[in-house]
């Protein structure tokens, strides 16, 4: 009788726990869906960070194309999330402002404003995708925004242009491989060259090499234009597993090219 008692509360006891973690379960996802709702209103209303990141993508165009002198025209896409975005509550708002009420009162200088206060992400990273069109070309800049307080703009960062699947980790490698290609297959140029675009060719099949739309988790191809002494070359590179460093990258210059339209 005493071990049927014992076995009845320790069901009791697992039933209660395991009830508890539905119940978080389910308010990690309601607390996410409402994260979301306001991260895709920050978006679009928040005038600082719009015009901000308007004027980074204006730049990013201009030093890929820098004898353009018209402003491009930006089509915001979709963003792609890198992690969860951690928006701002009512009692962290809250907070904020008693404090700079709290420093109004000791402060002899101007009191600052505690009503129109912006409200930034409090933590998260995600990057920005933007179709431009000017002077002929055309280009999706990318930039990488990074929240780290609510009372600041996110920090962002230019990526490389295009289509490329290489992690912002690994792109630093692959820039490599492209330049050192560069320099050893184009002849009479000692002028580092310029990623102008970046166009993802497919995932690499392991049982015949043909390319696919489905990671295989064997490789992929990209082919990149970069700009070296005033021309225009396509480069091929094969992203391949590797034992050591997880990628190896393997350029190859294809001759002169135009940006892909």
């Amino acid at each position: 009788m005493d071990l049927l008692i014992r076995i009845f509360r320790l069901q009791n006891i697992l039933l209660f726990f395991y009830v508890m973690l539905i119940i978080i379960a389910l308010d990690a996802t309601a607390n996410a869906k409402s994260d979301n709702i306001q991260f895709q209103k920050y978006l679009t209303t928040d005038k600082g960070y719009s015009a901000h990141l308007k004027d980074k993508v204006s730049r990013a165009f201009k030093k890929t194309f820098p004898g353009c002198q018209a402003a491009p025209t930006q089509k915001r896409k979709k963003p792609l999330l890198l992690t969860s975005i951690k928006m701002p509550t009512e009692t962290d708002l809250e907070i904020r402002k008693k404090a700079l009420e709290s420093e109004n009162e000791k402060s002899k200088n101007r009191p600052k404003d505690t009503k129109n206060l912006p409200a930034h992400p409090k933590y998260g990273q995600w990057i920005e995708r933007f179709q431009t069109n000017a002077c002929g070309h055309q280009v999706d800049i990318n930039i990488l925004a990074n929240a780290y307080n609510i009372n600041d703009l996110p920090a962002t960062f230019p990526l490389l242009n295009g289509e490329t699947k290489v992690s912002i980790i690994e792109q630093p490698r692959a820039i490599s491989s492209v330049k050192t290609a560069a320099n050893k297959s184009i002849k009479n140029c000692f002028s580092s060259p310029l990623i102008i675009n970046t166009h993802f060719l497919g995932y690499r099949n392991p049982k015949d090499g043909i390319l696919s739309d489905t990671d295989k988790n064997n490789g992929s191809f990209e082919r990149w234009i970069i700009k070296a002494c005033d021309k225009d070359h396509a480069v091929d590179i094969a992203i391949l597993p590797d034992a050591q460093n997880q990628f190896k990258y393997i350029a190859r210059i294809r001759g002169n090219k135009q940006e892909k339209k």
